[in-house]
């Protein structure tokens, strides 16, 4: 009994110190597991927070950026569309079109006028001569220009004489390119008394080739002179000055001068070098952080050749250019940019360049671009908590003896096993109940144990209302309500790394409802009366339907039948676009189902959008709400119930309209008109010659150089480009050349007329457009000031300007001291993501709202101009006014820009020159004016 009592007290310790070892093993790996959970998700805290404030620093300022660069390009874009397209397109256009339309009219009416004249005209020879020799074969007299040249948009008048004049079969046809040219609303033929005319009204490019006029008869045929025709295309974008003038006036005046002479632009072709490319610049290896900029640059030779082709090679493969990867060609200066670089770019890069005359290509430079840390693996912990987790880890890795543990190593698998079978053992219920089975389980020393149900030896499909669970050692099956199709055999498998066990079977039965109601819900006795009930409405409804069909028989042997009792009126002679009524009266107007059709010529009338039928009250309407010419015609109406009667018969016509309006829709007091009609009734009356037919360029007088606009001073940053303007007057056209502290830099001559010229010398371009030069300096590289000096010459004179450009460093520009304010504004903390979707928001309602006043003033003054020239006030503008014309003899003096500068000779010389004084001058810098 004591070795009993020992060994169940031995038992009993070894059992609560195993559940103690088990607890606090338990307890250890929990609190471990809960400070790895926190830890995590402290770090990922962190992690998240830092990546949402670098997002929301990269939305602000790319937000800023883009508002800022939407709203200057939305409003540059504005201010140069509005004055372009508002101050020459309509003034342009509708003086162009007024003028070549009188100057042809006068044209057709002088020839005939002369064509009619007898007295001392060659032509009446000549058709006196031919007149007398009938049967003569065509031929031509006088012969269009073997050669033209035109520009784009301008007009183009060929014009031949043909004889004899008496013959009524001859006919006369154009070609163009051996191909009949068909007459259209641009090409005009005209064939009158010997004259054979083709005017084109607006030319393109299509229109270049060789036109020729062939002339048939019964005689004979003859062809002209071939004309070579040469359509000088226009330039795609605007590049002459949009710059206004002084006043509206002086504008307006100018056009017209413009477009009563017509000039011809002589182009000449670009003198292109003919040479193999060459690398005149050596590409250097660069060693990049990954995410950085890379850019490698080189130069090619000669630079104003335009049909050099530049490609990029890395590794000897070509290069695949995209938004990452951007190739730059700029007269002979040549680029490759990597924006962001990653470590896949490494390798060898090269560049070749290829024209007609053959290839070069440059040496090979390497890049590296070294990795950075992708995931930040450094711990944003303080110190002490990772040293608390390396703790834990360590304890977790390190191997310790433990007696449970050995002890359950030694221990045989035990599988799970149910002790009792589910409960109930049968189920039966209404469909519609709750249901719920368990069974009592042992997990058996298995870790992971799992409890499946089994319907007829198939897997209970879980959901919202079938539930299983396993808690405290019991299976349960619950039906949250059951169905009819539930009813069934169960039975439970248990499953662990051990083994399984399945349970007995329990069975459940459902009975299922009607889903509808179909017997009655009311008693007995109630049933009963409501049968009475639907027999005494049905004997009532049988009774009114009787009484009712009597009632109408009577009322229609009493009633009537219907009469016309007031006929249709004609109508008057109706205007096309005009409305028109036809009504009539209809006698019983009480009748219910009176109804009338009408009808047109026979036809009946269909109802329309424009066509509308009414009758109320007896009368009967017919209104056609816009006449046409197809509406005239006869019309009456009919009624058809109780033996048909038909009205009178009247006719409607409706005039056509013009198509076309031809008379002029200007008011009676409009000056422009009557100006117009003055000038038709002069050249009516003033016999024009025939050198006077072709249009004539006004010769501007020869005079000497002058400056309209000086250069400026300026002051740009080392590296930065730079521009410096100057407007130069002067016939013939002077020759500009840029000097950099007394030193030749660039020349621009008198090669095309109005055509934007460009020749480059390195780091120094000239551009031409006109009478406006202006020099770009790509880069300042030598830090100081510098003397620009612009001379200008021509065989009458010439003259010189000076200006200052100082470079400066960027070093020197960018030392800016902090404020305490500044410092504030950066270290206050950083917005939320609304008040930035706030920000931007406002941005593009700004950018959408905003109107530049020089926008708004171009408008007014364009519809100022419009109202005017409505009115006529311009008509008489050119006579009794003239453009200003600058005297070249007149003396200026240029003054000096600087008067601390020691003098040189050549300056000495240059001041005894001519020079011209501007009000205004321009510097255009990209980066700093």
């Amino acid at each position: 009994a004591h070795g009993t009592r020992d060994a169940r007290e031995s038992l009993k310790l070894n059992l609560e110190r195993k559940a103690n070892d088990s607890l606090r093993l338990s307890l250890e790996r929990k609190a471990r597991e809960s400070l790895r959970l926190n830890l995590g998700r402290k770090a990922r805290e962190s992690l998240r927070q830092s990546l949402e404030r670098k997002a929301r620093e990269s939305l602000r300022l790319n937000l800023g950026r883009k508002a800022n660069d939407s709203l200057r390009l939305s409003l540059e874009r504005k201010a140069r569309e509005s004055l372009r397209l508002n101050l020459g397109r309509k003034a342009r256009e509708s003086l162009r079109i007024n003028m070549e339309r009188k100057a042809r009219e006068s044209l057709r009416l002088n020839m005939e006028r002369k064509a009619r004249d007898d007295d001392g005209d060659s032509s009446v020879g000549i058709r006196r001569a031919s007149l007398t020799r009938p049967g003569e074969p065509p031929r031509f007299v006088k012969h269009p220009k073997p050669v033209l040249s035109v520009a784009e948009g301008r007009s183009v008048h060929l014009e031949c004489r043909l004889l004899p004049l008496n013959d009524s079969s001859l006919a006369t046809e154009w070609f163009k390119d051996g191909r009949p040219l068909n007459a259209g609303s641009r090409f005009n033929t005209t064939f009158e008394r010997g004259f054979v005319l083709l005017h084109i009204t607006h030319t393109y490019p299509d229109d270049s080739g060789e036109y020729s006029c062939v002339a048939k008869s019964n005689f004979g045929m003859d062809q002209s002179n071939p004309v070579t025709l040469t359509v000088v295309p226009d330039e795609g974008v605007v590049t002459r000055t949009q710059l206004p003038e002084a006043s509206m006036a002086a504008n307006i005046d100018r056009l017209n001068e413009r477009l009563n002479s017509r000039s011809v632009r002589q182009d000449f072709d670009d003198q292109v070098p003919q040479a193999v490319p060459q690398f005149v610049r050596h590409l250097e290896s660069i060693v990049a952080q990954e995410n950085g900029r890379v850019r490698f640059e080189t130069r090619v030779t000669p630079a104003a050749d335009p049909n050099v082709q530049i490609e990029w090679f890395k590794n000897g493969f070509p290069l695949t250019l995209g938004s990452r990867l951007k190739a730059v060609y700029d007269r002979g200066y040549t680029a490759l940019e990597i924006n962001c670089c990653y470590q896949e770019d490494n390798g060898f890069y090269h560049c070749e360049a290829a024209n007609k005359h053959g290839k070069a290509q440059s040496n090979q430079a390497e890049l590296r671009c070294s990795a950075s840390a992708g995931v930040v693996t450094a711990s944003a912990l303080p110190e002490s908590s990772v040293m608390n987790i390396q703790r834990l880890e360590e304890y977790t890795l390190q191997e310790e003896f433990d007696p449970l543990e050995a002890e359950s190593r030694n221990q045989l698998p035990e599988p799970p096993r149910f002790l009792s079978d589910p409960s109930p053992a049968q189920l039966q219920l209404i469909e519609g109940s709750p249901a719920a089975f368990e069974a009592r389980l042992d997990p058996g020393n298995g870790s992971r144990v799992q409890v499946a149900w089994f319907k007829d030896g198939q897997p209970v499909q879980f959901g919202s209302r079938v539930t299983a669970s396993f808690e405290m050692g019991v299976a349960q099956l619950r039906f949250g309500h059951a169905n009819a199709e539930d009813s069934g055999d169960y039975c439970a498998v248990a499953l662990s790394e051990n083994g399984q066990h399945q349970s007995g079977y329990c069975r459940l039965v459902c009975y299922a409802q009607g889903g509808v109601v179909t017997t009655s819900q009311l008693p007995g006795d109630a049933e009963q009366s409501m049968r009475s009930l639907m027999l005494l409405e049905e004997e009532l409804e049988r009774r009114t339907d009787d009484s009712s069909s009597a009632f109408l028989a009577m009322q229609q042997q009493q009633q009537p039948p219907p009469r016309i009792v007031r006929g249709v009126k004609p109508p008057p002679q109706i205007r096309e676009g005009g409305q028109v009524l036809l009504d009539l009266q209809v006698e019983p107007s009480s009748d219910g189902d009176l109804s009338v059709e009408w009808f047109k010529d026979g036809a009946s009338v269909a109802c329309a959008a424009r066509v509308r039928f009414e009758l109320e009250k007896g009368r009967a309407l017919l209104h056609i709400s816009h006449c046409k010419p197809e509406d005239s015609g006869l019309y009456w109406a009919v009624q058809p119930r109780g033996g048909v009667a038909e009205s009178n018969r009247v006719g409607l016509v409706c005039r056509a309209g013009e198509g076309v309006v031809t008379r002029t829709q200007l008011p009676g007091e409009a000056q422009g008109y009557k100006r117009l009609e003055e000038l038709e009734r002069q050249w009516r009356e003033t016999p024009i010659a025939p050198d006077e037919f072709r249009f004539r360029e006004s010769e501007e007088p020869q005079s000497a150089p002058y400056f309209d606009i000086l250069p400026e001073s300026c002051t740009v940053g080392e590296g930065d480009p730079v521009k410096v303007l100057v407007k130069l007057s002067g016939n013939p056209r002077p020759v500009v050349t840029w000097c950099l502290d007394n030193q030749p830099i660039a020349t621009s001559g008198d090669e095309t007329q109005n055509n934007l010229e460009t020749s480059n010398t390195a780091n120094y371009v000239v551009h031409k457009d006109g009478s406006i030069n202006w020099l770009e300096i790509v880069r300042c590289q030598d830090v100081g000031q510098h003397q620009l000096r612009v001379l200008a010459a021509n065989p009458l004179g010439q003259v010189f300007a000076e200006a200052v450009a100082n470079f400066s460093r960027l070093a020197e520009l960018r030392k800016v001291a902090i404020s305490q304010e500044l410092q504030q504004k950066i270290s206050r903390p950083m917005g939320a993501a609304d008040n930035l979707r706030k920000v931007e928001r406002e941005s593009e309602i700004k950018s959408l709202t905003y109107r530049d006043p020089e926008v708004e003033q171009a408008e007014r003054l364009y519809a100022s101009v419009q109202s005017q020239l409505r009115g006529g006030h311009y008509a008489g503008c050119q006579e009794g006014r003239q453009l200003p014309v600058h005297k070249p003899n007149a003396e200026a003096t240029v003054k000096d820009l600087n008067p601390a500068w020691p003098k040189t000779p050549a300056q000495t010389n240059a001041q005894q020159l001519p020079k011209a004084t501007v009000p205004q001058a321009h510097c255009l810098s990209s980066s700093r004016c």
